[in-house]
């Protein structure tokens, strides 16, 4: 079903997981961001500290951004070429012929 989904002739598969994979990746940099603007306002003088190995958010936002790229990576194969058009046995064919380089 992989080989089936990443292979297809629709674009459209493609551009949808890019474009979650996008908005996955941002929104974890936007939570990475507030969780370090956080940290640091937190050791200003008078503020008492925070220990973000602590805070769930920080292994969403982690999350979130590995996901997002991991997606976008999977949307732009198709782009610069990695699998080819002529599906799986094209594939394999295509590994061979890079190695071989």
């Amino acid at each position: 079903m992989t080989v089936k989904f990443l292979t297809g002739s629709a674009s459209a598969r493609q551009h949808l997981l890019g474009t979650v994979g996008l908005a996955s990746f941002v929104l974890g940099a936007l939570g990475l961001l507030w969780l370090a603007g956080w940290w640091v306002v937190s050791r200003l003088p008078g503020m008492e500290p925070i220990h973000l190995q602590q805070r769930p958010a920080l292994i969403y936002a982690l999350g979130l951004l590995l996901l997002g790229g991991q997606l976008m990576s999977i949307a732009s194969c198709r782009v610069v070429h990695c699998l080819p058009r002529a599906g799986y046995a094209g594939l394999l064919d295509f590994r061979a012929h890079a190695i071989l380089r």
